[in-house]
């Protein structure tokens, strides 16, 4: 809910803050792999946004992404940063 707020009342606001280092190494890999569209070195809140709708299935044509769309992108992103963190924990990165 607040990535959306912020995406629509500070659209330029730097996104770092919003997601920790490795959600956001693990956005730009799934973003890269499953879009062929890379992230900015640093993105705003709206690009961090409509990344992590892409994730969850947004279609642009719709318009702004909604909270279902968003949810299941953070859905994926969660699961994706828990396997590599996990796999760090184990040694196998």
């Amino acid at each position: 809910l607040r990535l959306r707020h912020l995406s629509r009342d500070q659209p330029n606001r730097p996104a770092a803050t919003l997601l920790s280092p490795l959600m956001l190494t693990c956005l730009r890999v799934l973003l890269l792999e499953r879009t062929r569209k890379q992230m900015p070195a640093r993105p705003t809140c709206k690009q961090l946004t409509w990344a992590v709708a892409a994730l969850g299935g947004h279609i642009k044509n719709n318009g702004e992404p909604g909270l279902i769309v968003l949810g299941r992108g953070l859905a994926k992103l969660l699961a994706a940063a828990d396997v590599v963190a996990a796999l760090k924990m184990a040694g196998e990165m």
